[in-house]
């Protein structure tokens, strides 16, 4: 049991491929996305790649570094096949279509909310609303239709409710 806790640490340091292989989990597809979403986004780290690039230009370039490098077979497909997900984290995801610029600008948006009604006796909204956030953290929640209506409707409402 320990040495699943230690598993996506000793995955950010190892140099070998680890997807396509018998050690394939969702912790280390999690952590390949990533580290290959970071490595692309220094590339345009200011202003990121638009609104919604991910859905396809992440797979070109995974496609493109898959060509240039020598792998395996099951190597190149678990990849291709990973790149056609989400990102698995909602701040990263910001941070890969919209760069520094326009993730610090929502982050701001994020934290001013709390900020605005921390005096309030809104105990539930807030943690609600801490709970949010940090499930952005591993999940793409703003990709999903879900958690479009929990942001726009179901927050508010709640928010209202305690008023």
């Amino acid at each position: 049991v320990s040495n699943r806790y230690k598993e996506p640490f000793s995955l950010v340091t190892q140099e070998k491929p680890y997807l396509g292989n018998s050690e394939e989990n969702g912790v280390s597809q999690r952590i390949w996305l990533w580290r290959t979403a970071l490595n692309e986004t220094k590339k345009k780290p200011i202003f990121g790649y638009g609104l919604r690039s991910q859905r396809t230009l992440f797979f070109k370039m995974v496609h493109k570094t898959t060509l240039e490098k020598n792998l395996n077979f099951r190597v190149r497909e678990s990849m291709l096949e990973n790149a056609k997900k989400n990102l698995h984290s909602q701040y990263l995801q910001w941070f890969f279509d919209l760069g520094f610029f326009g993730t610090t600008i929502i982050l701001f948006g994020l934290i001013y909310l709390p900020l605005a009604i921390k005096n309030s006796s809104k105990v539930e909204f807030i943690l609600l609303y801490c709970l949010f956030i940090v499930i952005m953290i591993t999940e793409n929640l703003m990709d999903r239709q879900a958690g479009i209506l929990f942001w726009s409707v179901c927050l508010p409402l709640f928010y209202e409710e305690h008023s």
